[in-house]
């Protein structure tokens, strides 16, 4: 589905497996040609079977339009990288990993770059954000 959100942006919402390959299309149709990736991010959302989602937002600079693509998961299914599409996508889908728990397959890289192997995810709110904040406020003590 596309909703328009305003005279420059466009929201597209789609599935889990397409990602690379939409993004492809994005980037080298003549009509869309999003040729930069200008962020990615990940959204908890503890309400939804895949509980996370996954936004890029994609930048179309010769028109000055942006798309935002939705993608949804969770941390047992692993995601399609987009690396090979967008290059940019390699520090933003390491940092999802590392604070979200989504890994992305075929990622040329995918090592922790915010946090150490011995960090206990206690903080980033995987475990309830109730307890990551109070754990953060007796931390902070």
């Amino acid at each position: 589905m596309i909703w328009p959100t305003n005279s420059s942006q466009l929201l597209e919402s789609m599935w889990l497996k397409s990602c690379p390959s939409m993004s492809s299309k994005f980037r080298d149709h003549t009509n869309a040609q999003f040729i930069s990736l200008a962020d990615l991010t990940a959204v908890d959302t503890p309400t939804r079977q895949n509980h996370l989602e996954i936004v890029y937002n994609l930048l179309y600079l010769r028109f000055n339009s942006q798309i935002r693509v939705k993608t949804y998961a969770d941390e047992l299914t692993p995601t399609e990288s987009t690396v090979s599409v967008y290059k940019a996508a390699n520090w933003y889908e390491r940092e999802i990993w590392d604070m979200s728990g989504v890994f992305f397959a075929n990622h040329p890289d995918l090592r922790r770059i915010l946090t150490n192997y011995g960090f206990e995810d206690i903080l980033s709110g995987k475990i309830s954000p109730c307890l990551a904040t109070l754990s953060y406020a007796m931390t902070v003590r």
